[in-house]
């Protein structure tokens, strides 16, 4: 049995990828006939990582290192990832990290700066 969080990341992602116009991805997650899997333009591919957060970015910019992997154009699309991604909010990793710490934050650290880098 599938727990709430799975299904709602799983909608997430479905969301995501019907926003951004992946259509093997729509038509396959809709119970249509599919082909070949075709990968979505690499600007879509981008736009999807990005969307779906730090860990998926971070695929991204490892993809953007093999171009024994992907197309040169895909390679280039990912590549911006390395340096132009928006900053997760802070309010986000602030609650991560209370999640995560044995301890308060302010035990721990003297300052955090919340600004992205």
């Amino acid at each position: 049995m599938k727990s709430a969080i799975t299904s709602s990341r799983q909608g997430e992602i479905a969301e995501i990828v019907f926003r951004n116009g992946w259509v093997y991805m729509k038509t396959l997650l809709t119970g249509g006939q599919t082909g070949e899997p075709d990968l979505p333009t690499p600007k879509v591919l981008r736009n999807i990582l990005v969307e779906l957060g730090p860990v998926y970015v971070k695929l991204g910019q490892l993809l953007s290192t093999r171009p024994d992997l992907l197309p040169e154009d895909y390679i280039d699309a990912l590549s911006t990832l390395q340096a132009d991604v928006p900053p997760v909010p802070w309010s986000e990793v602030e609650v991560l990290l209370r999640r995560q710490l044995p301890q308060p934050l302010e035990e721990i650290f003297s300052a955090i700066d919340t600004n992205a880098v």
